[in-house]
């Protein structure tokens, strides 16, 4: 089935289908690859402006179906994170395998919580972990809605809701909160629930790169006390271009309490390969990997803090003061849609500024008066 737009409005043209639960993963991307598959999977190389722009995702929302958006990622990873070498490559802490045993990693539970995500932003996210996640590094993809108003998510009778739509998909399960109580809170909600003891937190509107997973559960299941996570690149919300580098592999933090991408230093001037994992102060917090125990047992997230802001930088500063450590991965890409202004979910002010201040007052003792 098909949904044309009115060609005087913004042009959209967009396919969708279901897939049968039996068969699995491997059926899921055989039906919906590019050759036979029902779902959308391109846009128009000469339209990606008209076809593609961040309007279709609000336009979208009102449709009477969900519709699936699955664009082709760019690799952009250094040479060094292709090749198939069996040598570990290794310097001081950092150690990486450029070819991974998949028999010997662990599976990890995927979550994502959402409040008010729009259809095709959160189809396509959960395409593209599908698609380019192995078999058998996914153990489940955790879906948190944090009390969310679209009828597209709440609305559980309707044939295309959210719930009947993820009953369609493998290894997908859906939990909800009935108001809307905030990212870290929901998060610990999926966290709690997971079955794996590796976890990976996404944001609702990304598109994983390739063989993505493979570096950040690597880590973690050498190291459980590290949090790991991957080089960000950015999708434009007008245009959905994809954007190299929108947030780099070693990020500080400002004083005004939030983190700071830097510009990175010339491969001349690394003191280690190019595709070797990296210490980093500071962390965004729409994707990483950590292991459940060490994570919950050094207190989870701080569900003290209200809606959302400032929470990856209270998770960093007590990773490196309580003894772990926080680390990127240049061979795994996500790539993140950043929205602003109008586009971005409302969020109360003091919501904000209060989660700033308990940061401050909690983890940077004297220094805490220089911040702002």
């Amino acid at each position: 089935m098909k949904i044309h737009q009115d060609e005087t409005s913004e042009a959209l043209c967009f396919s969708f289908g279901v897939v049968s639960e039996e068969g699995g993963l491997n059926q899921f991307r055989k039906a919906t690859s590019r050759e036979e598959g029902p779902y959308y999977t391109g846009c128009s190389e000469n339209a990606v402006t008209s076809l593609c722009s961040f309007a279709s995702f609000k336009q979208l929302n009102n449709l009477p179906n969900p519709v699936s958006i699955s664009l082709e990622a760019p690799d952009w990873r250094v040479p060094e994170c292709k090749h198939q070498a069996s040598v570990p490559i290794a310097y001081d802490f950092a150690l990486r395998l450029a070819k991974y045993d998949l028999t010997l990693l662990p599976a990890a539970s995927i979550i994502i919580a959402f409040y008010n995500e729009y259809p095709t932003a959160l189809h396509r996210t959960l395409h593209s972990i599908l698609h380019r996640t192995p078999l058998q590094l996914l153990e489940e993809i955790i879906l948190v809605d944090d009390g969310s108003t679209f009828p597209f998510i709440t609305d559980d009778n309707a044939p295309q809701s959210l719930s009947q739509y993820v009953k369609t998909l493998p290894k997908v399960r859906l939990l909800r909160h009935q108001t809307r109580k905030g990212v870290t809170v929901a998060r610990s909600t999926g966290i709690w629930a997971a079955k794996s003891h590796v976890f990976v937190i996404l944001d609702s509107h990304v598109e994983v790169g390739y063989q993505w997973l493979e570096p950040l559960v690597a880590r973690v299941a050498s190291n459980p006390e590290t949090i790991v996570f991957p080089v960000v690149d950015a999708v434009d919300y007008r245009t959905l271009e994809f954007k190299s580098s929108g947030v780099g592999c070693t990020l500080g933090l400002i004083w005004s309490v939030m983190e700071h991408g830097f510009v990175p230093l010339s491969p001349e001037r690394l003191a280690y390969s190019p595709g070797a994992y990296r210490p980093s102060p500071t962390m965004m917090g729409s994707v990483f990997a950590a292991d459940k125990n060490y994570f919950l047992q050094h207190g989870g997230y701080d569900e003290g803090m209200r809606f959302e802001g400032a929470e990856n930088i209270e998770l960093s500063l007590r990773q490196w003061q309580c003894g772990g450590r926080l680390e990127c991965s240049p061979c795994s890409r996500v790539f993140h849609l950043f929205r602003s202004g109008a586009d971005a979910q409302p969020v109360p002010l003091y919501s904000l500024l209060a989660n700033k201040v308990r940061t401050m007052a909690v983890w940077m003792d004297e220094y805490g008066d220089l911040a702002w």
